[in-house]
């Protein structure tokens, strides 16, 4: 099972092909959702106040992405990813000649605490199955280092921590919830300054920053921004949104960035590295 080098041997391509399929999606996902983001779907529109202390910017929505559909393809990038550990330990379970009965409950850990390892470990040895009774000792030792628990940083954040409960969001709850969000922006206005003795401010063009965000993609969201001094904006102008895209997290009441989870198949490689050679790519 392990040559001289410590390297695993004997095993298939076939956790590989399940990691490039999820990458494929993922490519194949990002490259819909940016053109929806570049389509002008979202734009913000200025409705100037009359005093000229303030304005409201109206967020205006042509078309919601299509969500569900974004939410099921997500779904079949964690499938690929997640299916692509839990096979190659299968795999790795078999070379010493386990019964498919004592790999039944094999698939890849991701425990958060150190306890759930050990309390996992004693079933294994209580039902005769499992990574326990399966794995070579110093492979199973690879394992429990790439635990959630045993990385710096909270485990919750852990990228394995994040496959494993996506993929039971996913398998178990319905739809991985995919928000089209904008980013914490900064808004240039293009102000200007009105003559007015009282405020003893000079005519000429003006740039104010103000950070602004809107949540969820769904009607009508307002801005409203205020002033000091009297100055006029166009009214009707439409400004730019830039957008991003995350997944729903319930668990941690947070979302995960698109982004991040594109790079999940990554973490997962790496991962699969570290077992089958015992050093980090």
């Amino acid at each position: 099972m392990l040559n001289a080098k410590g390297e695993l041997e004997g095993l298939s391509d076939w956790p590989a092909q399940k990691l490039t399929r999820a990458r494929t999606l993922g490519k194949e996902l990002k490259a819909d959702v940016d053109a929806f983001g570049a389509a002008g779907h979202f734009y913000a529109e200025v409705e100037a106040r009359p005093d000229h202390f303030g304005a409201d910017i109206v967020m205006h929505v042509r078309e919601k992405p299509p969500l569900a559909e974004y939410s099921l393809r997500l779904g079949e990038i964690i499938h690929n990813t997640r299916s692509a550990l839990d096979s190659m330990l299968w795999e790795v379970a078999g070379l010493g000649g386990a019964s498919a009965s004592k790999r039944g409950m094999v698939t890849y850990p991701a425990n958060l605490h150190v306890n759930e390892w050990t309390a996992d470990r004693q079933r294994d040895e209580g039902h005769n199955s499992g990574l326990s009774v399966t794995l070579d000792a110093t492979v199973l030792e690879r394992v429990k280092s790439t635990q959630p628990f045993a990385q710096s940083g909270d485990a919750k954040l852990d990228g394995l921590a994040a496959i494993a409960r996506l993929s039971n969001y996913d398998k178990h709850r319905g739809m991985v919830a995919t928000l089209g969000v904008p980013t914490s922006m900064r808004l240039e206005l293009p102000l200007h300054r009105v003559k007015d003795p009282k405020y003893n401010e000079l005519d000429g063009d003006l740039k104010i920053d103000n950070i602004a965000e809107w949540a969820l993609v769904d009607g009508l969201h307002t801005q409203r921004f205020a002033w000091s001094v009297p100055m006029t904006i166009e009214d009707g102008l439409r400004l730019d949104i830039p957008w991003h895209w995350a997944i729903a997290d319930p668990q941690l009441s947070s979302t995960i960035p698109l982004d991040a989870v594109l790079l999940m198949p990554d973490h997962a490689e790496a991962v699969m590295h570290y077992v089958r050679t015992g050093s980090w790519p």
